[in-house]
């Protein structure tokens, strides 16, 4: 601005406020960039730990599974056992019952 006085005087402080903000605003959008540079890195490295935690209970449950499985799988065979068992005395409680039924039988007989 040419010219002076007091108008110069407003104009050329005008001038620098508007320097003086072009530089502020310039700080603060690279402030702004860096922030969401740096949100942008954790949420990916928030997405990474979600992967591994998802991929860690997966194997867990995975594990769990095979355990229950197991599990399940040697009750059956040991209630099977158990059955085979219990038949198996059922049939000697028969066969003894019957011997009972056949030691009479002869016992009445040899009397007669």
């Amino acid at each position: 601005y040419e010219g002076g006085g007091e108008d110069g005087f407003f104009y050329d402080q005008l001038v620098r406020e508007r320097e003086e903000w072009g530089l502020e605003r310039a700080r603060l959008l690279n402030v702004i960039e860096v922030q969401q540079r740096e949100i942008d890195r954790i949420r990916g490295e928030g997405r990474e730990k979600a992967v591994e935690v998802a991929r860690t209970f997966g194997d867990a449950v995975g594990v769990f599974e095979e355990r229950l499985i197991g599990v399940e799988t040697g009750v059956a065979q040991e209630i099977k056992l158990l059955r085979s068992r219990l038949g198996e005395r059922g049939v000697e409680d028969k066969m003894a019952e019957i011997e009972k039924k056949l030691d009479w039988v002869c016992n009445t007989l040899a009397k007669r």
